[in-house]
């Protein structure tokens, strides 16, 4: 009892700090959107829930939000898997069930009670969520029973709606019009958090001489464009040391380590390139980053080589599924370069490319991924699509307005926005709309989910949206969403719960 007391008094005091918080939020809702709880009464052990997914929001979650939601709100709710409410990547050694393909499954099959990714999610995603799980496409209830089939790659949550199969025969298709909007269907999907994706590179002065202690690498964003489609082969060529003297010193062979899965963090990278130089023709002869940013399952790039293109075995996939394995290999092979989001450099010790925030620019300035403790991105310009709570989203029917990867214009996409480091992205959740507590005989879209889980998913989300919550990514290199488009996104996915 102490323990929740003192829990309720934290919460409150975090709530008056923030001003217009989940406090504020909670109270005012309309009986018809969730149920509004009084602080802390959605911390029972009972509710605890679980999501999987995109790599790049694993530390956001583990190291930021959760604990945070935790420290602010809930205070410790003690169990077998420790004192937390919510769970990411609770098992992120499990092969094939991290990162965005996994999390965008996860949304589809109702395995967890929400899924992540950092785009790619396409129209085709989204309405995938938006039909009756009996009349899913054929290949995603394969990828559904392939979660509960026993076989490895396996997984079954921490927590329900678990066991499998997914989806449960009593999930349905949710449509859910809340007082005064219109109505919608299917899941959410809104950025939780942002970051930087950061080239890290393996040179030491044992294998290059005229290399420092903490070595500093420029790159611009043609040098790394070149780098990543094979036409720049070792860290000594002369179109690096117009940039990185001290490469001079380095003959040493490039390695390029890339991902396997279908990846959000790949398709920010690849995105960047795209802008960067699109056009240029890569080292198979065939493709542009241009061509390649379209990739379905971002597996593709440059290599196979014809008569002087790709060097063979240039190009090496990470072991397994997720950043963790590309950071892996390139602490293991001297010359490699590869890339992940910030945080999963961290400890690491390896080097990390300054880039040029410019796509071409004139005597350039080169930024760190880093800004102290946080992610060196400003996302300044970067907007929600459409002008409704709904739209903010990813709600509208109009398939064109939404964050996926293949609408036009694509708001998913943030690369170069702003005037700080140019590779940073967003990272998204998905809920299904409809799973308030006061609806809870017809909220079926996750039917396993109980009264306490969407309590839970409720506040938990609404804490998200919080400067104050955003405040704590800051401190574990990632960005905080700024706060215009925070209120939107609290807007409409308290509205759309």
């Amino acid at each position: 009892m102490t323990s929740h007391v003192a829990a309720v008094a934290r919460s409150r005091a975090v709530m008056l700090a923030i001003g217009v918080g989940i406090l504020t939020s909670l109270a005012v809702a309309a009986p018809s959107y969730a149920d509004s709880p009084n602080v802390g009464s959605a911390c029972q052990a009972s509710g605890k829930i679980n999501g999987r997914g995109a790599t790049f929001q694993t530390d956001a979650q583990q190291l930021a939000l959760i604990p945070g939601y935790r420290l602010d709100v809930c205070g410790p709710v003690n169990d077998a898997n420790g004192n937390d409410m919510v769970f990411y990547n609770y098992a992120p050694g499990s092969n094939g069930l991290t990162g965005s393909g996994a999390g965008i499954n996860a949304a589809k099959c109702r395995s967890d009670a929400f899924g992540g990714t950092d785009v790619p999610y396409t129209k085709q995603d989204l309405a995938d969520t938006r039909v009756a799980p009996g009349a899913m496409p054929a290949a995603v209830l394969a990828a559904c029973a392939a979660l509960s089939d026993g076989v490895a790659p396996d997984l079954t949550p921490l927590y329900q709606p678990t066991p499998g199969p997914w989806p449960n025969a009593a999930d349905t298709l949710a449509t859910f019009t809340p007082a005064g909007a219109q109505a919608r269907t299917g899941a959410m999907s809104f950025p939780v958090a942002g970051a930087s994706v950061a080239m890290g590179i393996n040179l030491t002065a044992a294998n290059c001489p005229g290399l420092t202690a903490n070595p500093t690498i420029n790159l611009t964003s043609s040098q790394a464009s070149r780098i990543f489609g094979g036409l720049i082969t070792a860290w000594n060529d002369p179109a690096l040391t117009t940039t990185s003297p001290d490469l001079a010193s380095c003959p040493v062979a490039i390695t390029r380590v890339v991902r396997l899965d279908k990846s959000g963090t790949t398709q920010t990278f690849k995105n960047y390139l795209a802008k960067a130089d699109g056009a240029t023709v890569l080292c198979d002869g065939v493709n542009t980053w241009t061509l390649l940013k379209t990739d379905a399952n971002n597996t593709v790039w440059p290599e196979n080589p014809p008569a002087n293109g790709c060097v063979v075995n240039q190009l090496v996939r990470g072991a397994a599924s997720g950043a963790p394995a590309v950071v892996t290999k390139v602490q293991t092979t001297t010359g490699a370069v590869g890339y992940a989001d910030l945080a999963d450099w961290t400890g690491t010790g390896l080097v990390l490319a300054n880039v040029a925030p410019a796509t071409a620019p004139s005597g350039p300035t080169f930024l760190s991924p880093a800004a102290g403790s946080a992610a060196n991105c400003t996302f300044a310009g970067a907007t929600a699509p459409g002008t409704t709570p709904s739209d903010s989203v990813g709600l509208n029917p109009n398939t064109n307005i939404g964050w996926a990867s293949d609408a036009v214009p694509n708001k998913s996409d943030i690369t170069f926005i702003g005037d700080g480091y140019p590779i940073c992205g967003f990272t998204w959740d998905m809920v299904y709309v409809g799973l308030n507590h006061n609806n809870l005989a017809n909220a079926t879209a996750i039917s396993r989910l109980n009264d306490n889980q969407r309590r839970t998913l409720y506040s938990y989300f609404s804490y998200v949206f919080t400067p104050y919550a955003q405040d704590r990514l800051a401190q574990n290199k990632y960005s905080k969403l700024p706060d215009a488009l925070l209120a939107k996104f609290r807007a409409g996915f308290q509205q759309y719960f």
